[in-house]
């Protein structure tokens, strides 16, 4: 099972977007998940 993929702010997969915790992400809607957003347009994880 998944978790949810967030609530915006800290909740769901929003908890992984640290450095070093995730390689890769799929997707193209990071509103829910702003940190992997985050880490994603900076190039940080392969998306």
């Amino acid at each position: 099972m998944l978790p949810d993929r967030g609530d915006g702010r800290g909740r769901g997969l929003n908890r992984l977007g640290h450095d070093g915790l995730l390689a890769r992400a799929i997707g193209g809607h990071w509103g829910l998940t702003p940190k992997i957003g985050k880490l994603a347009l900076e190039d940080r994880i392969a998306a």
